[in-house]
């Protein structure tokens, strides 16, 4: 395990991490979407994925989350559009969200 793994694993650890909680990790680099979703699975989360912000307004639409892990840089919908369409709906204000930026 590199540096970086080790690193978020200890971050997601110390978030007292329980079984069923769910995240929606939107990302369109297929190396780091894959890295979130092993260390979040391997920490108990119910991990769900999209490759850019259309696809994860989609699935923002059908499930709650716990929280939303979002790049900043996307084809299409970028993290900033997709949040700030989230936010404006009822459901979205108050949603806890991480940005992530390369």
């Amino acid at each position: 395990m590199g540096f970086f793994s080790r690193l978020w694993a200890k971050a997601v650890s110390r978030s007292n991490a329980k079984s069923g909680r769910r995240i929606l990790v939107v990302e369109d680099d297929p190396a780091v979407l894959d890295l979130v979703k092993d260390i979040l699975s391997g920490q108990g989360y119910d991990v769900v994925t999209a490759n850019d912000g259309v696809q994860g307004l989609a699935r923002y639409n059908r499930g709650a989350f716990d929280l939303l892990i979002l790049d900043g840089r996307m084809p299409r919908i970028g993290g900033l559009e997709l949040l700030d369409a989230i936010r404006a709906m009822p459901a979205g204000r108050k949603q806890p969200v991480i940005m992530l930026s390369a």
